[in-house]
């Protein structure tokens, strides 16, 4: 089940500025920035500019599912191992690749960026659609349409809602970062 969620944000930023930042190989194939520490790992990344300007990247990520977490009573129980928190044992790993296509500037400065991420075990797809758009000289608008694709039976539609509610905090976290990148951040 498919269901979507539209919004809008502002960046500080020239549109040129804010073009530069995501179009950057830094930004598309790097954790540099991020405001929030991953536990995923890069396992490839690759950027590349088509003959029209049109920039794309295929960034593949790996990350440990956490195993359910067993009560520590439980030893015993079904084979549990009665760990619980930090010592529960991580889970299968998951590997999944993002593509992200940036379309060439308009003559306003305005353009796209579009992330299509598959979910893991063939669930569906997560898609963000990005609008940049001046809306003076020193601030860019954004529109944001977030697509949660899941197709599993009863369950989809919830998963897919669940999975919407924390799509602002993200795009707020990565519009940050666009920030952080003009600035100069650096570790």
């Amino acid at each position: 089940m498919a269901k979507t969620k539209e919004f809008t944000r502002t960046v500080e930023l020239p549109v040129q500025r804010v073009y530069d930042v995501v179009s950057s190989t830094q930004y598309l194939t790097t954790t540099d920035g991020m405001l929030t520490e991953t536990e995923a790992h890069i396992v490839s990344a690759d950027r590349e500019v088509a003959e029209d300007g049109e920039v794309r990247a295929q960034v593949t990520v790996s990350n440990h599912a956490p195993n359910p977490v067993e009560e520590p009573g439980a030893v015993g129980e079904a084979g549990g191992s009665g760990k619980a928190g930090a010592e529960a044992d991580e889970g299968p790993e998951l590997v999944t690749t993002q593509t992200t296509i940036v379309s060439v500037p308009e003559s306003d400065g305005s353009f796209r960026m579009i992330a299509n991420t598959p979910l893991p075990n063939a669930m569906g797809e997560m898609s963000t659609t990005f609008y940049f758009q001046p809306t003076s000289e020193e601030s860019t608008q954004v529109q944001v349409q977030v697509m949660a694709d899941v197709k599993i039976p009863i369950v989809g539609g919830t998963l897919a809602k669940k999975l919407l509610g924390s799509s602002e905090g993200t795009v707020d976290n990565g519009l940050a970062r666009v920030v952080r990148l003009d600035e100069g951040w650096s570790e």
